[in-house]
């Protein structure tokens, strides 16, 4: 009996599932050789298992020949000899240990090493002919970066410098010592008011105290 597998076979197999899968874009979902290699490792192998098939060639046929096989084993005889293993014992006599202590003073010294804490301050840049300072005002949520309570006007004016998207900072002078911080200047974004103690600067501001 003989089975075989051809390409065409495999391919009227395979072909619903290729043309049913939907393609995005023009791109199908799987890769581009999974298809090819399904058809290839099983294109024309015919499996043999009667009397035709695999024969012994001339190779297989001088192997398997009693005379040839002897004189092959003579000659690698030549080259293949016994392997003798030879172990020696060595034997040390024995000899007297004498253990002489000795003491030595070792002088050590201490280094005493003094943190400074120090504090650094940032500078704003420079003020400009738009820059609005001590503006009493609510901001908008929309322009909000960041709030946070309990934080003095100079701490407030540090945050704002260490935050490159800070253009402005608002803060409570009494209450909870809310500081807010913007990412708009002053001036078009604010609501002015005359009551609440709530303050805004620009980032260039050189002076945060109303």
């Amino acid at each position: 009996m003989k089975a075989s597998v051809s390409l065409a076979a495999v391919f009227l197999a395979l072909g619903p599932a290729i043309v049913s899968a939907q393609a995005v874009n023009g791109v199908l979902p799987f890769l581009p050789t999974a298809v090819p290699r399904a058809l290839a490792d099983h294109d024309g192998l015919v499996e043999r298992t009667d009397s035709q098939g695999c024969n012994a060639d001339n190779v297989l046929r001088a192997l398997r020949n009693a005379k040839q096989s002897q004189e092959a084993s003579a000659f690698c005889s030549t080259f293949i000899q016994p392997t003798t293993t030879t172990t020696s014992t060595n034997t040390i006599p024995k000899t007297d240990v004498i253990v002489v202590q000795t003491t030595e003073t070792i002088l050590t010294t201490a280094t005493v090493t003094t943190a400074i804490a120090t504090n650094t301050v940032l500078c704003p840049p420079p003020a400009s002919t738009t820059t609005k300072c001590n503006i009493r005002a609510y901001g908008f949520s929309q322009f909000l970066i960041s709030q946070e309570p309990g934080v003095s006007s100079a701490a407030c004016e540090q945050k704002c410098l260490a935050d490159p998207n800070c253009k402005s900072y608002q803060t409570q002078l009494d209450g909870a010592s809310f500081c807010n911080l913007f990412r708009v200047k002053t001036e078009g974004n604010v609501q002015i008011i005359d009551q609440d103690n709530f303050y805004f600067f620009d980032r260039e501001c050189p002076d945060n105290r109303p």
